[in-house]
């Protein structure tokens, strides 16, 4: 689940399982996801993008609407470990599809929305580390759609576990693990 909470911790009477008891239920903003891990807000869109890891495969990104759910475990492209199907189903009723499905698995780790002006081509779109692949992953957006997913930083040798946009606009990246790094990405001039 994803909840969505006031400044001070309650829940929002306008959340769409709410109906005032107390219960966990009135905190619930949207279903159905497996481990998120990236979860930004688009205010040029007014959307909620978020991705998360599926099991083998079936990594996503999906953009939140309100009480809709996203499908786990009923819907996965993912597979058990074991190389079991999870679910015979690819979709179901009342269930959403993802806007963009990596498989085989990534491991998508952070994301921010690119919205600074040091590198043009980015602005608008999303940016996605991973650990698995080692990669820096660039995401370009439309209005309702994920249109195009390309690595930009392709095998660095490093597990990249978070990122972050200054305020020149310059990206850093944060590796993983005992040697990590702090690495800062400006335009070649």
């Amino acid at each position: 689940k994803v909840i969505r909470i006031s400044d001070d911790g309650k829940a929002l009477a306008d959340n769409p399982y709410y109906v005032g008891e107390g219960g966990t239920h009135d905190f619930v903003f949207t279903l159905g996801h497996r481990n998120q891990q990236g979860l930004v807000y688009d205010a040029a869109q007014q959307r909620i993008i978020l991705h998360e890891h599926g099991p083998a495969g079936g990594d996503e990104i999906n953009f939140l609407e309100a009480g809709e759910n996203y499908g786990w475990p009923v819907v996965t492209e993912g597979k058990d470990y074991s190389g079991a199907n999870i679910s015979p189903f690819s979709d179901y009723a009342g269930m959403q599809l993802p806007a963009f499905n990596w498989t085989p698995s990534i491991a998508p780790s952070a994301m921010v929305y690119y919205d600074a002006d040091l590198f043009p081509a980015l602005k608008g779109d999303l940016l996605i580390t991973a650990l698995k692949t080692r990669r820096l992953y660039w995401a370009q957006l439309d209005n309702t759609d994920v249109t195009s997913v390309q690595p930009v930083v392709d095998q660095l040798e490093q597990r990249l576990r978070e990122i972050h946009v200054g305020n020149d606009g310059a990206i850093y990246l944060l590796s993983d693990g005992e040697s990590a790094s702090l690495l800062r990405m400006t335009p070649i001039k």
